[in-house]
């Protein structure tokens, strides 16, 4: 018997939340061994030469064109039990198509045949068999056809025992529990996080802990959930969130889910916080070669002290969605919600997964994050995620590099809305520091309905830096940005077609921000267009473009200062610019975590009646149907900025406007003046003949109608007037002879949006006479 020379091979890999042990005792020997040709444990009967054909890491492998010879692979077994067995396929034309394989294991022998001479090399299952400790057992092939055998390698991979815990409610208490116990009520309580962990949880199941209990360790429960049948924890009894203290654990968090779907964790305090910065986490929910994890949510825990490393945004996190690998790997229906983290380094709330593997269904929601050394809240690598209602103050706080408090990073379609941020520190590195950030590879983001104010970078970013990345079509509309810092909006690089519409920012006497700051970052803005926006600005900063192309400013009012200019570099139209006082009610009076379900916040930004600009805005398709406040768009012609008041322009159709219309031949114009002093138009001869005038309605609603009656002797006694509105038609006769001429009132009758419904005067026995309708919102 030949024996080689090299060492065994051994490979360690750490199949985390797999080992399982009552004592939770770590894993003491190889959960993967790997038996390469030439390694201890490898040994031949017969004949066996070197082969230039290459096997499983690339080195060479050996041959055999002797009948009867044969390769064997026996592993030191230290822990016996189950394991899967792969042998490593070398396929060459020159192979043999009838290996014959033979698998010896604890209690038999398992014969197999495969052909090695198709198909691609790599390694094949043999199956799952139980392994005695020692060298008892052991995989061996047999040359027998006349071609050439060849021998590479084989694996063993430990199958961990699964202590699977019945379905049910379990109970922990740090107090009065036991681990003795059975865990299944109240008064027969486990005790600590140890007896937790050793258990694989089955859908339907439910974990407590008890409310003032206090753990130091960590949480890391197995097993998953099912769709409509998550594993849920939560708290039980009264008093303050149950504590989970990682003290300080390094890469990993104090609670942890690994390659685990269907969980929902509720109402936890976490910590884990050291004397010295490294890698940690709160809740860490990580994913490695998973594939796709449903429903994941975190929800009403407080997290807090966590010292993780402010040099990386991924080496501290407080509620951490993570995907290790480089595979597609991904998060599906995830919840963050109701949480708050608090005194974190480096970031608040992160969910990060492959470059273009998104993760889908996810929301943050109702999270107030404080206190955080670098990112507040970070949406990436996701399709559509939402992130609403949340809270982040005081973030940036010690991480002296690019941070942002809300931001979103690699999406398609992500909406931020309804979100304060304030107090972004601007450290003298952090080029950012801005509330809101739309970063590259970003496709169709909106922020929308957000609050801004006293961020050290200012309002928002928007940001591509170079060909290989992209930012295209980040909407900005219904926001209120209050003394926002340094540069209130940031262009930065080769964005497109950015759009800020019905925002209003404000910047008191004593700031010296800019409002717009452009820069050339490997590439400069395009097609950037402000609509509708108040920039009301009593401080001395204004406009710096520098180089930006084919954008434009189209009604906006520049209160307190000028409008921007076009220059050699910067590309950009001014048209209709206001530089009126919009007369906002108290503008500066914004105050801090605002309630975004009172009706009144921030009523300050709204406008008086005497406002010009109200009904002076232009019209916005795809505005997202409601302003700052929830106020329906729109309400007579849009106005400018954030609010959209309840006073309607009235509609007033005009002979000779384009929605006046006229059926006969032989209609003229009159002498006779109408209601702004204009002419007229009558027709005597065309029996039959009308006037049409058909309103643009903006908004569905009630609206009184008036026509103006233009009186003169030959004129029509019994004018027919026709009011087609929303569910029918009202007739009135109107005589043109008697009286004065004016606007008489129809009534008042529904109308639909758009243009269905109109007003007609038919002549009938003299001239019929036309100039005007009015059509008056009613409230």
């Amino acid at each position: 018997m030949y024996v080689m020379g090299k060492f065994k091979k051994i490979v360690f890999q750490c199949l985390m939340f797999t080992c399982l042990f009552f004592s939770l005792a770590a894993v003491s020997f190889a959960a993967e061994i790997i038996i390469d040709n030439g390694d201890p444990g490898y040994t031949e009967i017969g004949t066996w030469n070197n082969s230039s054909v290459t096997g499983y890491n690339g080195s060479s492998t050996r041959y055999s064109n002797v009948s009867n010879s044969k390769a064997q692979w026996s592993p030191t077994i230290l822990e016996a039990g189950d394991y899967k067995v792969f042998i490593y396929k070398v396929t060459n034309s020159t192979g043999d198509n009838d290996v014959d394989i033979n698998v010896v294991y604890d209690g038999g022998t398992i014969s197999t045949e495969q052909d090695w001479t198709t198909g691609s090399s790599g390694w094949v299952s043999l199956g799952t068999y139980p392994f005695a400790a020692g060298t008892s057992g052991y995989v061996q092939i047999t040359k027998e056809s006349t071609s050439y055998t060849r021998a590479d390698a084989v694996k063993f991979v430990y199958v961990p025992v699964v202590n699977y815990a019945p379905v049910g409610t379990y109970y922990v208490d740090s107090i009065n529990g036991n681990d003795a116990n059975s865990g299944t009520s109240e008064s027969s309580a486990w005790k600590t996080l140890d007896k937790v962990n050793v258990y694989t949880y089955q859908p339907s199941t439910t974990i407590l802990l008890k409310s003032g209990s206090y753990w130091t360790g960590q949480l890391k429960p197995l097993g998953s959930g099912s769709a409509g049948n998550p594993i849920i924890i939560n708290k039980y009894g009264t008093g303050n969130k149950p504590i989970v203290d990682g003290n300080g654990i390094t890469n990993a968090g104090a609670v942890q889910l690994y390659n685990q779907q269907y969980w929902e964790i509720n109402n936890l305090e976490v910590m884990n916080d050291a004397p010295a910065a490294a890698t940690r986490f709160g809740i860490y929910i990580q994913l490695e070669d998973y594939g796709t994890a449903n429903h994941i949510y975190v929800k009403d825990c407080y997290v807090h002290n966590v010292k993780g490393d402010n040099s990386n945004p991924h080496k501290g996190v407080g509620i951490f969605y993570f995907v290790t690998s480089a595979d597609s790997s991904k998060f599906n229906d995830i919840q963050i919600e109701n949480n708050t983290v608090k005194s974190v380094d480096r970031s608040g709330i992160i969910l990060r997964n492959p470059n273009e593997t998104y993760s889908t269904g996810v929301v943050i929601r109702n999270n107030f994050v404080e206190d955080i050394g670098g990112d507040g809240i970070v949406a990436k690598t996701s399709k559509a995620p939402l992130v609403e209602y949340n809270i982040a103050k005081d973030t940036s706080a010690r991480a002296n590099n690019a941070n942002a408090a809300i931001w979103t990073w690699y999406t398609d379609d992500a909406v931020v809305q309804y979100n304060e941020a304030y107090n972004t520190v601007r450290l003298p590195n952090n080029l950012d520091a801005n509330g809101f950030d739309s970063d590259f590879n970003n496709n169709r983001s909106i922020f929308q309905y957000n609050y801004s104010h006293d961020n050290g970078g200012g309002f928002i970013l928007v940001i591509d830096p170079g060909a290989s990345s992209y930012n295209d079509t980040t909407i900005v509309r219904y926001n209120i940005s209050q003394n926002d810092k340094e540069k209130v909006i940031n262009l930065l690089g080769d964005i497109t077609n950015a759009q800020f519409y019905n925002n209003t920012f404000y910047l008191d006497s004593a700031s010296t921000a800019k409002m717009i700051e452009v820069r050339n970052f490997y590439g400069i803005p395009k097609s950037t267009s402000f609509y509708n926006n108040i920039f009301y600005n009593l401080g001395s900063g204004g406009f710096d473009l520098r180089k930006i192309e084919t954008s434009v400013f189209d009604t906006n009012i520049f209160y307190g200062m000028a409008a921007p200019s076009p220059t050699a570099d910067a590309d950009i139209a001014v048209i209709n610019a206001i530089t009126a006082d919009p007369k906002l009610v108290n503008p500066g009076s914004g105050g801090t975590n605002i309630n975004f379900s009172d009706p009144n916040r921030l009523s300050g930004y709204k406008l008086q009646a005497t406002s010009p600009a109200i009904n002076t805005g232009l019209i916005i398709a795809n505005n997202g149907g409601k302003d700052f406040w929830g106020t329906p768009l729109y309400t007579g012609q849009p106005d400018i900025g954030a609010y959209e008041s309840n006073i309607a322009s009235d509609i007033i159709i005009d002979n000779g406007d384009a929605n006046y219309s006229e059926s006969g031949s032989n209609w003229l114009n009159s002498s006779l003046t109408g209601y702004k002093g204009t002419g007229t138009r009558y027709n005597w001869q065309d029996s039959g003949a009308y006037a049409k005038w058909t309103p643009t309605i903006p908004q569905a609603g009630d609206y009184r109608v008036y026509i103006y009656k233009v009186v003169y002797p030959t004129s029509d006694t019994n004018a027919k007037i026709d009011v087609v509105y929303n569910g029918g038609t009202s007739t009135q006769y109107v005589n043109y002879t008697l009286g004065t001429s004016g606007w008489v009132d129809l009534g008042v009758f529904n109308f639909n949006a758009g243009s269905s419904g109109y007003v007609k005067n038919t002549r009938s026995n003299n001239s019929a006479r036309e100039d005007a309708v009015k059509f008056v919102r009613q409230y």
